[in-house]
């Protein structure tokens, strides 16, 4: 790491409080870091020290610091990624064969819409997305489900038997799943 990127500790406490934030679906970095302060098991899980309990739990101001961080080391985090999942092949050598796909919404704190008095997004690089769910209901009748969002989209292909992800791509959240699977493959 780079004398001014943070710790690797670091790092990976924030990480997993981000995924914590996707995976219980916070809709702000407010919302999750009341339930991070609230919730000593969640705390635990993304690896914070327990005997500080909610101290622990870092404020807005760092949270914002961390994403800006994150994202100048991007190109690292990427490598990182890789070779994990180049070890875990050689640790695992069933790993790759059975393989699935999914596409997973994160909207953006932003709401979208552009500020009156600059006309500029607040959120650039995001999108509106749409994701429709089909299928039967138990009495026969059709259903479906359609949800929108505006933000990114994040492409997982996973080991399904290890449970560990393999490759993974975020887009904007109009990218279409459909047309990325093959070249995530490659």
């Amino acid at each position: 790491f780079p004398l001014d990127a943070p710790k690797p500790r670091t790092l990976l406490l924030t990480l997993n409080k981000y995924l914590a934030g996707v995976v219980f679906q916070h809709r702000s970095a407010a919302s999750l870091l009341r339930e991070l302060k609230r919730n000593g098991e969640l705390r635990q899980i993304c690896g914070f020290d327990p005997l500080r309990g909610a101290a622990a739990v870092p404020n807005e101001h760092n949270m914002s610091r961390f994403v800006r961080n994150v994202i100048e080391l991007e190109p690292m985090i990427h490598q990182m990624f890789d070779s994990l999942v180049r070890t875990a092949t050689t640790l695992l050598p069933t790993l790759g064969q059975a393989l699935a796909f999914d596409g997973k919404a994160l909207p953006s704190y932003s709401t979208g819409r552009r500020n009156r008095r600059t006309g500029q997004a607040s959120d650039t690089d995001a999108a509106h997305g749409t994701k429709t769910y089909q299928g039967v209901h138990e009495d026969g009748t059709p259903r479906q489900k359609v949800m929108r969002w505006f933000g990114y989209q994040l492409h997982l292909i996973v080991d399904s038997h290890h449970e560990l992800p393999v490759a993974y791509e975020v887009m904007k959240a109009n990218a279409s799943e459909v047309t990325r699977l093959l070249p995530m493959v490659e």
